[in-house]
């Protein structure tokens, strides 16, 4: 998997695109990364861009996400909003009800617009504009 990380200083929002295939390993070391970009901009929103992704991970995986983030210190204080393919919304669908349940602030979107309007609590001042899902 690989990603690219930036910083929307706008609406403070560390900014997360992935591309590849997803498993558990590199997405850890992902959320290190994010964790960091997040203290260095003292940022607690979070837009994640997993629209071009293939997700390989096992249920117990997903199950365990929650407990990964605790274990890598994510803030409880975030907001995260996924943005996600039509492909893999059953999955996400499932790990957001799992976040939720663990405390964490998630929630998954097809439409990156959307996304950032729940993120700030109003409409975007700047639209991130990613390329299509091939």
């Amino acid at each position: 998997m690989k990603w690219t990380i930036s910083h929307i200083p706008e609406n403070n929002i560390v900014h997360i695109e992935t591309s590849g295939t997803m498993t558990a390993d590199p997405l850890n070391q992902m959320v290190k990364e994010v964790i960091e970009a997040g203290k260095l901009h003292n940022a607690r929103l979070y837009l994640v861009d997993h629209r071009n992704v293939h997700v390989k991970m096992s249920f117990i995986e997903t199950v365990e996400r929650p407990y990964e983030l605790d274990r890598l210190h994510f803030p409880r204080n975030s907001r995260i909003a996924q943005v996600i393919p039509e492909t893999h919304i059953e999955l996400f669908r499932f790990l957001e009800t799992v976040m939720l349940n663990r405390g964490y602030h998630i929630r998954v979107f097809k439409d990156i617009g959307l996304a950032q309007e729940w993120l700030t609590g109003r409409p975007p001042t700047v639209r991130v504009v990613a390329p299509s899902p091939r």
